[in-house]
């Protein structure tokens, strides 16, 4: 009798944000190629992240503490309120860790990333770090082999342990429709004028909302649209 056992690996992914921009996108393509060489994926996102981009695909996820500072855009006020929050959140996810046991946790961008490593190096769990914020650049290459992402201060550089690639994106993970979109722009839309789109995932941030009043204001001949979730702001002149 010729029995056969197959090892399937678990991966565990913490990810910043609200489960429904480019973070979220980020976590599910390279989840994605995990699971084509067999992996069995995770998530975890914060406790109030809808999930939208999870939901949409019938993906169920955990819900931990992560903290968010906004980023490039994070103020020294919201980075030291994170780093309080940061404590809980670890313990949150370790305790997950715990629980679920993954052979990896990869921690995705920003808050996700540091919480994701710091708690695997507390479980004893290898982790890998999906870098891309100043913040996350100095805590996770401290403690685990990382990819740096284009916006990061490491991509392109000679640094041990972090290997720069550019973002893993699929044409096919969005399920939008330019058309409808096209439908539901304001009536000072301009389909012959070039047009802007602030966005930074799924949160509009001050300095975002002032760099758009800024483009607007300088008599530039575009569309100037301004994008967040949920209170659908948008800006078009």
């Amino acid at each position: 009798m010729f029995i056969e056992l197959v090892m399937i690996m678990k991966a565990l992914f913490t990810v910043t944000g609200r489960g429904m921009g480019g973070d979220a996108i980020t976590a599910l393509n390279i989840a994605g190629a995990l699971e084509r060489r067999g992996f069995e994926c995770e998530f975890a996102l914060d406790h109030s992240a809808p999930g939208i981009l999870f939901r949409k695909r019938g993906i169920e996820w955990h819900r931990v503490r992560i903290p968010q500072a906004g980023g490039h855009a994070a103020s020294k006020a919201k980075l030291l309120s994170a780093a309080l929050r940061t404590t809980r959140a670890i313990y949150e996810t370790w305790r997950l860790i715990r629980c679920i046991r993954p052979d990896v946790v990869v921690g995705v961008i920003g808050g996700g990333a540091v919480v994701g490593c710091l708690a695997a190096k507390i479980a004893g769990v290898p982790a890998v770090g999906v870098l891309n914020t100043p913040t996350d650049s100095k805590v996770c290459t401290r403690l685990n082999r990382n990819v740096a992402l284009p916006e990061s201060d490491l991509f392109g550089r000679d640094i041990e342990g972090v290997e720069s690639i550019y973002y893993p994106m699929s044409p096919d993970i969005t399920l939008g429709d330019p058309e409808i979109a096209c439908r539901r722009m304001p009536p000072q839309f301009d389909p012959d004028r070039p047009t802007i789109v602030i966005s930074s995932g799924s949160s509009l941030f001050k300095a975002m909302a002032e760099a758009a009043s800024r483009l607007a204001n300088s008599g530039m001949e575009a569309n100037i649209t301004v994008l967040d979730h949920p209170s659908g702001m948008s800006i078009s002149r």
